[in-house]
């Protein structure tokens, strides 16, 4: 029967934070694919393997971070990335993505080339929003570091610097 691998899963249908949490708190391919197994057939016994070995917990892997400086606009990642709000960036923007950041909407930073990093976390178990919030729709520096999977690119942000 087929597993399902659901960072990747998410990553391809570019549910990003979706596909991190699956990555980290899902054993790999802990759970089978409903469709592959309604089409094996459920009603089939099988004595061969066990469920409690898929849903051990995952060895700590490779670490894949490094340290990043980067250059671009504070947004809102939502705003931003859907166009519900048009550019969803820049001085006309910049109360929405304030009122979006505050409220829990992940930030993020749009370099120059037009990539979005998701601001994912500060210090120790916090977000980004009491850091970030100030320099919504301004153009900052951003030290920290970068972990890339899936698609995703996420900041663990250090130090940022408006930039004139």
């Amino acid at each position: 029967m087929p597993l399902v691998n659901w960072a990747d899963h998410f990553a391809a249908k570019g549910l990003c934070i979706l596909a991190l949490l699956a990555q980290t708190l899902l054993p790999q391919n802990a759970f089978s694919d409903p469709v592959a197994k309604a089409e094996a057939g459920a009603s089939k016994k099988s004595t061969s393997g066990s469920n409690i070995a898929r849903l051990s917990p995952r060895p700590i892997g490779e670490i894949r971070t490094r340290p990043i400086e980067l250059v671009g606009e504070v947004v809102d990642a939502w705003c931003w990335s859907s166009g519900v709000m048009g550019e969803g960036r820049g001085e006309k923007h910049k109360a929405c993505g304030l009122l979006c950041v505050l409220g829990g909407v992940s930030s993020g930073i749009v370099d120059d080339k037009g990539k979005l990093y998701i601001c994912a976390k500060s210090k120790a178990y916090k977000g980004c929003a009491e850091l970030m919030g100030r320099f919504v729709g301004k153009r900052v520096r951003v030290k920290g570091w970068i972990s890339e999977r899936g698609g995703c690119s996420l900041l663990k942000v250090s130090d940022v610097t408006e930039l004139k």
